[in-house]
């Protein structure tokens, strides 16, 4: 991985979304920033999904439809 991106790892201090647009913005204790923006022209997957540290997924998309569920259930247990 490269160093840049190992020293922006840092505790979350901002975590927005916005509508309509949907678009994420991660911003790390350190003052990087991450924008997750939406792919409104695939249909079939999620505009973005995050990971959280005690297994969970949280998942925006399509549409403005969000889950919020264990990461370890198998995608047809949705």
């Amino acid at each position: 991985m490269p160093a840049k991106l190992l020293s922006c790892l840092s505790p979350l201090q901002v975590f927005e979304t916005n509508y309509p647009d949907l678009n994420l913005t991660v911003v790390f204790s350190n003052g990087c920033k991450l924008t997750l923006l939406p792919d409104t022209e695939d249909f079939e997957l999620p505009y973005w999904e995050l990971f959280t540290p005690d297994k969970m997924l949280l998942k925006l998309g399509p549409d403005a439809i969000w889950s919020y569920q264990s990461a370890n259930l198998p995608e047809n247990e949705e």
